[in-house]
């Protein structure tokens, strides 16, 4: 219970950090919408300073049409005043430089201002992506401590098997010591026959090699699956009553095997220890 438990905290974890992670993405994809907007915007003052600049290029080109009808009306006045033309032709280029400046001015300031807010707006973008990378790492630890969890319920559950198995051994030692003990008579006839611990032996034998190669098989499904973890600790007693499964058919199977004379001194070992309870 206390297992499910952290799992089931662990999992509030991760859907916590699925909802902050999908609240980032959100506020990624307005801060982006957010960037094309103003993108666009930027887009239309530079095409509405375009056109700006097109109308002051019309009034100019109408100014210096003006200019140039006006100069061909006093081209006779001119060539008697040289010196007031050559003051009129500086003072005219002074003021188309102070025009064309003024507007580029303008125009540099407008995309100042644009290119701050286009800054600003890639800062948060950075942040926002600061932040998503730490909640990622997030996951990843709390990843890497419920796989540790796992790994410590797995090495616990392999040290009760180890203990299980080796309280079925000695169980079995000591119900062979017990046969040994009712059949010494028939052991002193038969000498050349083989005593009964050899198959408790076998059995344990045969035991140990069946856990060992369930225990194989979990390990090789691990390696390719990597959802075993969390399918082992929810069916570790599906596996121990498979290998109690196994254990049980390794009996019946020795059971069967086993000699006639082996049969008879376990009989007679059972009639012994019925009476010694009668008794």
């Amino acid at each position: 219970m206390e297992l499910s438990a952290i799992i089931q905290h662990y999992d509030n974890l991760l859907e916590t950090r699925d909802n902050q992670v999908m609240h980032l993405t959100n506020q990624l994809e307005s801060e982006q919408r957010r960037a094309a907007m103003l993108e666009s915007e930027l887009g239309l003052a530079l095409a509405a300073s375009s056109r700006a600049e097109d109308a002051h290029a019309v009034e100019l080109a109408k100014v210096e049409g003006d200019v140039a009808r006006v100069l061909a009306e006093r081209r006779g006045l001119m060539e008697k005043l040289q010196g007031i033309e050559v003051v009129e032709d500086a003072v005219r280029e002074m003021v188309v430089q102070m025009k064309m400046q003024t507007a580029h001015n303008r125009q540099i300031g407008a995309m100042q201002g644009e290119l701050g807010r286009i800054s600003e707006l890639m800062l948060q973008n950075d942040q926002l992506r600061d932040r998503l990378r730490e909640v990622l790492g997030t996951r990843e630890q709390l990843r890497a401590q419920v796989k540790s969890m796992a790994s410590t319920t797995e090495l616990a559950q392999r040290q009760q098997r180890i203990q299980q198995r080796s309280q079925l051994d000695t169980a079995s030692l000591m119900r062979s010591s017990t046969a040994n003990a009712y059949s010494r008579a028939g052991s002193a006839l038969s000498v050349g026959r083989p005593r009964p611990s050899t198959a408790a032996q076998l059995l344990a034998s045969r035991r140990a090699t069946a856990e060992e190669q369930a225990k194989a098989a979990a390990e090789e499904q691990e390696e390719h699956d990597p959802l075993y973890l969390t399918w082992k600790l929810t069916n570790v007693g599906k596996l121990h009553k498979g290998i109690k499964t196994s254990i049980r058919e390794i009996k019946r199977d020795l059971t069967e095997a086993a000699p006639t004379w082996a049969k008879g001194e376990q009989h007679s070992g059972m009639a012994g220890r019925a009476q010694s309870i009668g008794m």
